[in-house]
């Protein structure tokens, strides 16, 4: 029938979306930091430990002020941050490229995971709907710990995936260290 010769054609041409995705990934990058607040407050932690060692965030006056609010911010990010500062310097550049890297990431993990658990086309479809999809593209440019976490969520499910099917003890390893990967 005609649904499955489009079907069928999904596949064939599966290096075609994959290429079309990467082509707008690369034409979305400028390397700019977009400041936004909570970018700014990653940024600010990031350079507070590059230049001083230290991780603080507000100190108790500032948290007075705010006392029915709950803002947390997480160190992994600014941990990050810190480690593109030391090696590059005060630049944009690094940390965004740092999180479109973890966007790239995050689309082949997801099609590792979706690959034996969905029809062939499916896994594809899905993998091109997510990179094409607005808000993605959108956050794998901004400095922000969303895709960063999104990476860490799809890692933890991979490694348990793959640890639910392993049988030998290599397997079983690299799975645990994905999964580990993945929740760090």
């Amino acid at each position: 029938t005609r649904e499955n010769q489009i079907l069928a054609i999904i596949p064939r041409w599966r290096w075609i979306y994959f290429a079309l995705i990467g082509l707008l990934l690369l034409l979305a990058f400028n390397g700019q930091w977009r400041i936004g607040r909570d970018s700014a407050a990653y940024r600010g932690l990031g350079h507070q430990l590059a230049t001083t060692g230290h991780y603080i965030f507000r100190d108790k006056n500032h948290l007075s002020t705010y006392s029915d609010q709950q803002d947390t911010r997480y160190p992994g990010m600014p941990l990050v941050l810190a480690g593109a500062e030391q090696i590059f310097g005060r630049r944009d550049w690094p940390a965004v490229l740092i999180v479109t890297f973890c966007a790239i990431v995050t689309l082949l993990v997801t099609y590792r995971l979706m690959k034996p658990a969905v029809p062939f086309w499916l896994a594809i479809a899905v993998t091109f709907g997510m990179g094409l999809n607005g808000r993605f593209l959108e956050h794998a440019n901004e400095i922000l710990s969303d895709i960063p976490f999104l990476l860490g969520v799809m890692l933890t499910l991979l490694g348990f995936d793959r640890l639910e099917k392993a049988r030998q003890t290599r397997a079983r390893v690299i799975s645990l260290l994905v999964l580990v990967v993945g929740l760090l």
